[in-house]
């Protein structure tokens, strides 16, 4: 048991005085800490196999580094300017040293490498300049750096030789991701003054984040700042693409589009706006402005003449200012025999949208229509038994001429619909033999359409009323002369054999 204890604490003793012999450096190294105020903390830093392992606070502060994250590289990088000298890998060899002063003649910075197997500390040895204050000085530079480590976008310099020389934590993270070397700028540089797009380098095109780089150029550095903008170039891609679904939308519609932007120029048209004006593709491609668009149209005669041109540009004018309202709209005649109808939609982004219908077989189908119906009025004007005919609702919907001059009433000059009570009442002053109008009333508003029935007046003379059915409906009510024939049925007239 006495040769184990003493085992035991024979190997402790050993592995503590390993322990102090492995982290302490070789030479003149303090353990102690200075009280505060009277020594500053100093700028040192401890690499293990060219990794960063540890480092003080100013020394953080000053680089911007973190342990575990930076190596032997980036303190190269970092110094490159001021210590050219600086050996491209730590100290090798059981143990050594070496001092390293400045570029500039005027400082009075140097370097102090101590190195022991695979650890090397690097400690810089610095006298503040004698105008700056020893306090504000540190505190100014904490911020400085502490703003540098947190910020989200990257920020590099790059010296006249156009090698990086100082990044922030953002550029070291895409540094990572790259694999490229920390010397080269991992982005196309602009010229000062102004900003480009550009993507990083090292990345596949569809992979790489795209960033707005600026420079500025300081002391004989590029100071360059990286904004990613990969949101605003997704929200331009759709944008893209929803203009080119619209304009697969508008490629299939009759109707002609030109679509005007704030300036008035022609950002977009479709097909058929060229297959109804007869416009040239390239003469729309060219973005012509809303008055040049018009223009042509009077010069290929797909518009009517206005009578007064001036005032007509005035009202375009008028149309392509106002943000609000029903906008213009008129009816084209051409003298080929086209109808178009002309639309101008103003938005109130300063958009205006032309729309150019053409309405030909509408139209024609509507004049057809109007004459069809003014012959049939003429046919039955021409009857001379008195004809009016009402809805199922009981509105006087049809009369003819007769119609009219036997009770002297003229609906189409109401100003109101006029119903089949108040004919009831005009009927009953004006006839002179008696007809039951109650059963008038009753065929015109029954719900299921009736058959057709006549009713003769009791007295001698005067007309008979027919009420009949003529679509479903539709109720007309024939006033007839007492005496006068009944319009034949084929039936009736049918030649015997």
């Amino acid at each position: 048991m006495i040769q184990l204890a003493e085992f035991v604490l024979v190997l402790g003793i050993a592995v503590a005085t390993a322990l102090s012999v492995f982290l302490l450096p070789h030479g003149k190294r303090r353990v102690a800490t200075a009280p505060k105020g009277h020594v500053r903390e100093p700028v040192a830093l401890l690499f293990d196999g060219g990794f960063l392992h540890h480092a003080t606070d100013r020394a953080l502060d000053r680089f911007g580094f973190a342990p575990g994250e930076h190596n032997w590289n980036d303190l190269c990088d970092a110094l490159a300017e001021k210590f050219p000298g600086i050996p491209s890998s730590p100290g090798t060899g059981a143990r050594g040293s070496l001092n390293l002063q400045g570029s500039d003649p005027a400082g009075a910075e140097q370097i102090e490498l101590t190195w022991r197997d695979n650890l090397c500390w690097v400690e810089f040895c610095e006298r503040a300049p004698e105008q700056a204050s020893p306090t504000k000085i540190p505190k100014e530079l904490r911020t400085l750096r502490r703003v540098q480590r947190t910020a989200p976008h990257p920020a590099f310099e790059v010296n006249s030789a156009g090698k990086v020389v100082w990044h922030n934590a953002a550029y070291a993270t895409l540094l990572r991701q790259t694999g490229l070397s920390r010397k080269d700028p991992l982005f196309d540089l602009p010229q000062p003054g102004a900003p480009m797009r550009v993507q990083l380098n090292g990345l596949p095109e569809e992979e790489s984040p795209h960033f707005l780089l600026s420079t500025a150029q300081a002391d004989g550095y590029s100071v360059c700042h990286a904004t990613n903008i990969n949101a605003q170039v997704k929200a331009e891609t759709a944008g893209r693409t929803f203009m080119q679904t619209l304009a697969k939308i508008f490629a299939h519609l009759p109707t002609g589009l030109a679509i005007f932007d704030r300036d008035q120029q022609l950002a977009l048209f479709n097909p058929s706006l060229v297959d109804l004006t007869q416009l040239p593709a390239p003469f729309l491609s060219g973005r012509p402005t809303m008055v040049s668009f018009f223009d042509q149209l009077r010069e290929n005669r797909c518009m009517p003449e206005p009578k007064n041109y001036a005032s007509w540009r005035g009202e375009i004018a008028d149309l392509m200012h106002r943000a609000s309202g029903d906008g213009y709209q008129e009816t084209w005649s051409l003298d080929d025999g086209r109808t178009f109808r002309v639309q101008g939609r103003p938005h109130p982004d300063g958009a205006t949208a032309i729309l150019i219908d053409d309405i030909t077989a509408e139209i024609m189908m509507t004049r057809n229509i109007r004459r069809e119906l003014e012959i049939g009025q003429c046919l039955l004007d021409i009857i001379e038994d008195a004809i009016v005919v009402f809805s199922r609702s009981g509105v006087l919907t049809f009369s003819n001429a007769a119609y009219r001059d036997m009770w002297n009433q003229n609906p189409e000059a109401a100003f109101a619909d006029v119903t089949i009570r108040d004919c009831i009442s005009v009927w009953q002053t004006k006839a002179a033999e008696q007809v039951d109008w109650c059963q008038v009333e009753a065929f015109v508003m029954a719900l299921e359409d009736p058959v057709t029935e006549t009713l003769v007046p009791a007295s001698d003379g005067g007309h008979e009323v027919q009420l009949r059915c003529i679509a479903p409906g539709a109720r007309m009510i024939r006033f007839r002369a007492r005496g006068t024939p009944h319009p034949a049925t084929p039936a009736a007239t049918a030649e015997a054999p």
